[in-house]
């Protein structure tokens, strides 16, 4: 784009054209800038949308302003847009919203990783930013699952071998006594 199309007036004076094709140039260079931050911003959308943790954007009065897909095709319900995130403070074992205001007051992130919500288990992280929070939160009811029965598993074990004990040790003794014999 030229400098030229936006501006009706006649031919420029020589000692005026230099400027001219300064501004021509500052033009350009405001072009690609735009056509970089352009990219930057699909770049960061794209990442934002596909990312595999569910997002959330609040704004300072904790309510939602955004949503990547991951938190919009989540099994429970996002609250509207502009409605509080966590307006219903029995949805989970721990009240997230006060401690969302805790860390937008604080300015730093918190986290609050085993949080109950019905039958799944949550890992939340609260981000805050100028003008509110990004809220993430990672469905880990099933690491809880497997961690549950990775901890029967060795009691099981456990108990198995105490009562293999008095078993080995008369076996033990037979063959002592066998290579004795």
């Amino acid at each position: 784009c030229r400098l030229s199309q936006y501006v009706t007036v006649g031919p420029m004076p020589t000692e005026h054209r230099s400027t001219e094709h300064q501004l021509e140039e500052a033009l350009e260079r405001l072009q690609e800038a735009l056509e970089e931050l352009r990219r930057k911003e699909a770049f960061n959308f794209a990442l934002f949308q596909h990312n595999p943790l569910e997002i959330t954007v609040v704004d300072r009065k904790g309510c939602v302003v955004k949503s990547n897909l991951a938190r919009r095709n989540a099994s429970d319900a996002l609250p509207e847009l502009g409605a509080p995130l966590f307006g219903n403070p029995e949805a989970y074992d721990m009240n997230v919203g006060e401690e969302l205001f805790r860390a937008m007051a604080a300015g730093e992130t918190a986290r609050c990783p085993e949080v109950r919500g019905g039958e799944r288990v949550y890992d939340f992280t609260l981000s805050p930013f100028a003008h509110g929070a990004i809220v993430l939160r990672r469905d880990i009811t099933q690491e809880k699952l497997a961690e549950g029965q990775l901890i029967i598993g060795q009691t099981g074990f456990a108990q198995r071998r105490r009562q293999r004990r008095p078993f080995l040790a008369r076996l033990r003794a037979l063959q002592h006594a066998y290579r004795l014999g």
